[in-house]
């Protein structure tokens, strides 16, 4: 025990050492000056900054540290946006799409963030550690943060990275543009707990077989390098592609200047589906659907979302950014076309963002049932997708923002079990919730892929269940679909209103449509002011994952705030706009008339004032 201590201890210090030059190295990195990509044929190397040849004896995995840091600081990169949601002195932003946290069997749906986004929860406030927290969301979460720089933050007995080793920023799941690399692979190897193996499985210069997860407890890194050799253990056994090493043993990586489209789509894209009355409509199929505008312009994400070193991407959500859509529209950057509002009111520009009129679908009568590749795991091949399971997405919903504008916005409920003390609620992992409530739930036999909508049967029984284990925790209540319910003495469930039972959502910009099909292009003014209009009357269900009480409808126009009466007032005045139109026209021509009348009657009374001499009086 004193030998491997002191070993470990050892090992710490060259990391240490290793971190400090890697540092340095990044200080006095070549730079090209140029748009010119640069050739990244470059050696592999370990966590110990050992140059790593195809045929060493072990073969160890190419860390992203000791790699790529060789040149560009992993620390400044480390605090940009994709993975800074953990550091207590980032900015938060404003509120954008969170971790959904779902739980079929128990119907749960919590939306989660590390940023202090209002209706989002931490990740401890519902039992998730970094270690749970990468391990739940592992297969669209970009390494670094929770599961490197504070992987450590918390104490977690379940927690495995010694073994696992740390899950380093993929660098290479945004940067490559080789068609080898296999993002799906990430997820894959997350759940096998092979870490610090993943980014030779994903980037294809190498397999990897067996699992991290397999290993013991007691398995020691440090005292056997080759986990596939560990006695009675199926370690992770790593083999790299020898034609992919030059006479060198440097590998040439495809790394363009500017990361392709679909390596920022593969977290990032949302299936919108058909918005109608039927609640949980299949989505909208691919083949009918337009890309972004953008993206059938030519353009890439990054052309408009860029960042300098430090990662730290721009939203787009600030108008006075030259990258903005009002940046790039008003001045013509990259080839776009100038701004042509004809007819619309200057209020409308104040009021309303450039994406309200531009992104997403069109409102429909109701807002319709939105898939997301974090939330549904979009991008990963399955024989066993079903577009009808939580978490329920609703858009577009046109909501404001801080600044007042109104803009197109992803909605959801967070639907949880809690215990309430006073008007303060304690969520209780799902975990939690399925030991207590057994077979009330399906217990063993359930099935994801039969999964139906919770019963008001199933939730009494679970709050029973609950009750019986709650002890001085609180009374256990269940939040779904906008309402709170609990227990009465009746043995009957009781809604009712409770903060945390309010929606939680975030404005989106893209899919942006072409100018001919923006909201308003007709000039009619009857895509949003009118009663058939779903700007305003669109219907919002409040989605859940159980079948309980009556079902949550809000308007549109109650979403935002905006005042029925009001509302009807716009509509009266498009539906008569054209008349308004002639009415003034027609006003303006009589006006002009007459003072085109007062103008010559004028002119003729000074001519004659001038030109015509008055008669002489005789005697």
């Amino acid at each position: 025990m004193t030998n491997a201590h002191s070993l470990r201890w050892i090992a710490a210090g060259v990391v240490l050492a290793f971190a400090g030059g890697i540092s340095l190295a990044a200080e006095g990195a070549l730079k090209t000056g140029s748009r010119v990509s640069y050739v990244h044929r470059i050696s592999l190397y370990d966590a110990d900054g050992e140059v790593i040849g195809p045929e060493d004896e072990p073969v160890l995995p190419f860390s992203v540290v000791g790699t790529c840091g060789k040149c560009h600081s992993y620390d400044a990169i480390g605090s940009g946006r994709h993975f800074n949601a953990a550091d207590p002195k980032a900015d938060p932003g404003r509120p954008g799409e969170p971790w959904i946290l779902t739980d079929l069997k128990t119907g749960t749906q919590i939306p989660i963030s590390s940023r202090k986004w209002p209706g989002a929860y931490r990740p401890a406030d519902v039992g998730l550690t970094p270690w749970a927290f990468v391990q739940t969301f592992g297969s669209h979460f970009p390494g670094g943060g929770l599961g490197d720089r504070f992987a450590g933050k918390v104490k977690d007995p379940k927690a495995r990275w010694k073994i696992s080793g740390k899950l380093e920023i993929g660098c290479l799941n945004c940067h490559s543009a080789d068609p080898r690399h296999d993002t799906p692979e990430w997820g894959k190897q997350i759940a096998e707990q092979n870490f610090k193996w993943i980014h030779v499985a994903t980037s294809g210069i190498g397999t990897v077989r067996g699992a991290a997860r397999k290993l013991p407890d007691t398995y020691d890194p440090l005292l056997d390098a080759d986990p596939a050799s560990a006695t009675g253990a199926k370690g992770p056994k790593l083999s790299y592609d020898e034609k992919r090493f030059d006479a060198d043993e440097r590998v040439l990586f495809r790394i363009p200047r500017k990361p392709p489209a679909e390596r920022c789509t593969f977290c990032h894209f949302a299936r919108e589906g058909a918005s109608g009355a039927k609640e949980m409509r299949e989505p909208t199929p691919l083949w009918r659907t337009d890309p972004d505008v953008h993206l059938s312009a030519g353009l890439t994400c990054a052309d408009c979302h860029r960042n300098g070193l430090d990662h730290r991407i721009g939203r787009g959500d600030d108008e006075k950014s030259t990258l903005s859509c009002r940046g790039c529209h008003e001045s013509g950057r990259l080839g776009a076309p100038k701004l042509r509002h004809l007819g619309l009111p200057a209020a409308h520009l104040e009021k309303l963002t450039c994406t309200a009129c531009h992104s997403g679908p069109k409102p429909g009568e109701q807002a319709g049932d939105v898939r997301t590749a974090r939330a549904h795991g979009l991008g990963i091949p399955s024989a066993h997708r079903r577009d009808d399971v939580p978490p329920y997405i609703k858009g577009p919903v046109f909501l404001r923002l801080a600044n007042g504008k109104i803009a197109p916005h992803r909605i959801m409920w967070p639907a949880f079990w809690a215990h309430r003390k006073g008007d303060a609620l304690s969520i209780i992992p799902p975990d939690v919730v399925n030991q207590a409530a057994g077979d009330i739930l399906g217990g063993k036999k359930f099935k994801e892929t039969d999964w139906q909508p919770l019963t008001e049967d199933q939730v009494s029984k679970t709050l029973d269940a609950l009750a019986a284990k709650a002890g001085d925790a609180g009374e256990p209540v269940y939040v779904a679909g906008g309402k709170l319910y609990k227990r009465t003495k009746d043995g009957k469930l009781a809604a009712s209103d409770h903060k945390a039972a309010a929606p939680y959502a975030w404005p989106f910009a893209h899919d942006v449509r072409p100018a001919p099909q923006a909201l308003g292009a007709d000039r009619t003014c009857t895509d949003c002011h009118s009663k058939n209009s779903g700007f305003f009357h669109g219907l919002v269900l409040a989605a859940s994952p159980a079948r309980i009480g009556k079902a949550v409808v809000k308007q549109m126009y109650e979403l935002q705030g905006q005042k029925l009466s009001d509302v009807k007032a716009w509509e009266r005045s498009a539906r008569y706009r054209n008349l308004w139109i002639v009415v003034g026209l027609v006003a303006a021509g009589v006006l002009g008339l007459v003072l085109g009348s007062a103008i010559v009657m004028s002119l003729g009374a000074i001519l004659r004032g001038i030109f015509v001499r008055k008669p002489r009086r005789v005697g």
